[in-house]
């Protein structure tokens, strides 16, 4: 009888080249089940069963726990552990056969539940790079993100001292050196790579922050050390004599690199008026690899910009604080002012951050107020503010985006980018802060993301602190902050103030025609959630901690209790 092909473990850090690995290994002949092989993150897909996510992600809430807030100790409620059982037999039925979820890191069970013979390959990633993705999906700050990289390769680390098995550093700086080992190790489990196959695979946008000179964090140096030395480097391809030598190799895809580039400069000729559309498109291109595609974007949202007088504009408003604090409701307010455009989350910051020009943004802004206004329904409400006509003389004189949450986290994370931020905008930079009652926004928000009330809790005061930090550095000049409560109650009140601190004057009609829009009190969102000692007594400590929201109690008697 045969040797039994394997159940390979696949192990790593989120954002750390797991899904590449794993679609390699899938292609190489690697059973991994019914997988996402499309994702908005990751250009290839996921190859993470959708179903064992979910399992991990209960575990590790029972756990008090989560991916990103991985517990000390993981004890396995025997239901799951039948659960996962099942998932294992029916993959072990297609062998060799695989899994992949960066959680596994979490749940050393599997080594348990998994039929053998069990191979565990695991793959890392520069800390800095990482840290990197993590916030560009996330608006993880950069502290976080590098403790949580520590803590998921602490336990690679320690499982490979205990047992090596293969190692592979995600860096696609090298493409043909990384295929070059993802086929070694394809072959340790008994599978047969193709090398131009991976290649196809293996782009270099898959990587979306090479590591290039990074510097390695201090607290992550020894682990991180000590992946690299325990790496997995293959000597040479050994495909046979089908295999072009590595030199050979590399040039011949520099070769096709610019017969390709060449072909797409020679059809940006053909044509009436292409040549000129690719030219601009090829200045526009950045380091980072835009494609064409975007170029052309970027060059509509310019030409919108440069339709729009902006002679009289005084101000670029920017929101900071929590989402879910009825930021919608107040952009839809200020956005029906006639001399007002403000965008619906085209995320200005993080343009600013990725280098995005004035023009750009600008564009994107007018693009997405119009089609708001096309569409204003957000989150299952209507933001039309009805009875107030468009058009007459009016000059711009705001303009700006809403969002607020991911600008505080982003903020957050990058001490330097309001700097940024106040040299980058032609006009000067003003932030609108909505403060709602702590309860209702943390209550949405768990309602929302589906995540613990360990977790929201602290976010909330986070974002909180941010938004009081950038008031304090800007002045009250610069930051107005606005409480959506008493709005709701008053805005024959607070929507002249706040007119008043944009400079601008109210036309007859226009306050009554927005509290048409309001609701008549604020949803208590508060109550539609099970709280706990533990969380109340957090609440009330940030309260008291950060000034701007000294006006809030915390009413425990209309709430759902959680002893």
């Amino acid at each position: 009888m045969g040797e039994v092909p394997p159940f390979v473990l696949i192990l790593g850090m989120h954002r750390s080249g797991t899904s590449c690995l794993a679609g390699c290994l899938e292609r190489c002949g690697l059973h991994l089940g019914d997988v996402r092989r499309t994702g908005r993150h990751n250009a290839r897909g996921y190859y993470e069963p959708g179903a064992v996510v979910r399992i991990h992600d209960q575990i590790l809430a029972l756990n008090r726990g989560s991916w990103d807030s991985p517990p000390g100790q993981v004890r396995l409620h025997p239901h799951h552990g039948r659960l996962l059982k099942t998932v294992a037999d029916r993959l072990a039925r297609r062998r060799p056969c695989g899994l992949k979820d960066p959680r596994l890191l979490l749940l050393e069970e599997w080594l348990e539940i998994a039929p053998p013979p069990i191979h565990l390959v695991g793959i890392f990633r520069h800390p800095a790079a990482v840290a990197a993705s993590l916030a560009k999906r996330d608006g993880m700050p950069a502290p976080r993100a590098l403790a949580l990289w520590l803590n998921y390769n602490e336990r690679l680390a320690d499982l490979h001292r205990k047992a090596p098995f293969p190692l592979v550093e995600f860096d696609l700086a090298d493409v043909v050196a990384f295929v070059q080992n993802v086929s070694a190790v394809a072959r340790l489990q008994g599978l047969r790579p193709s090398t131009p196959h991976l290649r196809r695979f293996v782009a270099t946008e898959l990587e979306h922050c090479r590591p290039g000179d990074l510097v390695v964090p201090e607290t992550c140096r020894e682990v991180f050390e000590y992946l690299r030395s325990h790496r997995l480097v293959a000597e040479t391809p050994s495909d046979g004599p089908r295999h072009l030598p590595l030199a050979l190799e590399r040039g011949v895809g520099a070769v096709r690199e610019a017969t390709y580039r060449a072909g797409r400069a020679l059809d940006g000729i053909l044509g009436r008026g292409r040549r000129a559309i690719a030219e601009r498109a090829r200045q526009d291109l950045t380091p980072s690899g835009r494609s064409p595609l975007k170029s052309l974007q970027r060059l509509r949202c310019r030409r919108v910009a440069r339709a729009e007088p902006l002679d009289a504009l005084r101000g670029f408003l920017l929101f900071v604080g929590n989402a879910r604090s009825g930021t919608t409701l107040v952009r839809s307010l200020l956005d029906a002012h006639p001399e007002v455009v403000l965008g619906n989350e085209v995320h200005v910051l993080k343009r600013i951050a990725e280098g995005e020009d004035w023009e750009t943004v600008i564009g994107r802004i007018f693009l997405s107020s119009r089609q708001f206004t096309r569409n204003p329904t957000w989150t299952g409400y209507r933001y039309k503010v009805p009875g107030l006509a468009a058009g007459g003389n009016h000059r711009l004189r705001i303009i700006g985006d809403k969002k607020a949450g991911r600008t505080a986290q982003l903020l957050h994370a990058d001490s330097d980018l309001l700097l940024r931020a106040l040299s980058w905008a032609h006009a000067q930079l003003v932030f609108l802060h909505v403060v709602r009652h702590p309860l209702d926004v943390i209550a949405s928000n768990v309602r929302l993301n589906h995540l613990p009330l360990a977790q929201n809790v602290p976010s909330y005061f986070e974002l909180e602190r941010t938004a009081a930090e950038v008031s304090r550095i800007l002045g009250p000049g610069r930051v107005k902050t606005i409480y959506f409560e008493e709005l709701i109650a008053d805005p024959e009140a607070v929507l002249p103030e706040l007119f008043r601190f944009l400079e601008m004057g109210l036309e007859p009609g226009f306050v009554s025609a927005c509290r048409s829009l309001m609701f008549r009190e604020p949803n208590r969102s508060s109550r539609m959630v099970a709280w706990n000692p533990e969380a109340l007594a957090a609440v009330e400590a940030g309260i008291r901690e950060i000034p701007h929201l000294g006006r809030y109690q915390v009413g425990r008697e209309d709430l759902a209790l959680d002893d």
